[in-house]
């Protein structure tokens, strides 16, 4: 063999070589893109399962914020009425405070001020609007008026609107922070 022969025969040798690794090669790229496919695809689930997780909370918490919110209303609008009908409304304080309680912890700065507002209010009134109903004779059905009943009907009516208007100031402001919520919830 000579030197010409020699070297078409190496070359051809290391051709060979290459053709063998071809397969091999092919599989491994083929391997590694299945690999990337696989990590794509899990990545993207886990952000769609993180989204509908959040998503799911913040409908969660809305729900709960409307609910308690409610319970604050409906808590103030019961103790105007029993005022009004004279009606004791003291076996009803720890209710109150719980809901108050819930609303201090869970709620805005704003809303707790707001509901701060409203609730001294409504005590500056109904503690008047009391001081105004008829005085019971004895254990009779019996009552009488004085002067003096006038003069805190007189004052629950001056406090009556500022009580009102702190209210309409407190649904607003519940409104605000439901609405935020629910524009929150659907993004």
């Amino acid at each position: 063999m000579n030197q010409i022969e020699c070297n078409e025969l190496a070359a051809s040798l290391k051709k060979n070589r290459l053709m063998n690794y071809a397969p091999l090669i092919t599989v491994f790229i083929s391997g590694l893109f299945g690999l990337l496919v696989a990590i794509l695809t899990w990545m993207m689930a886990n952000r769609r399962e993180k989204r509908k997780f959040k998503q799911d909370f913040a409908i969660q918490d809305l729900r709960a914020k409307e609910e308690l919110y409610v319970s604050v209303l409906a808590s103030l609008d019961k103790a105007i009425r029993k005022t009004e009908s004279a009606e004791e409304f003291e076996n009803h304080l720890e209710e109150f405070s719980l809901i108050s309680a819930k609303v201090n912890l869970l709620s805005t700065e704003i809303i707790n001020e707001k509901l701060t507002t409203a609730s001294n209010n409504l005590f500056r009134w109904s503690s008047e609007y009391k001081r105004s109903h008829p005085k019971k004779i004895s254990n009779t059905d019996l009552g009488y008026i004085t002067n003096l009943d006038s003069d805190h009907r007189k004052k629950a009516n001056k406090i009556y609107p500022d009580l009102m208007h702190s209210m309409i100031d407190l649904v607003n402001e519940i409104k605000k922070e439901l609405q935020k919520i629910r524009e929150e919830t659907e993004k």
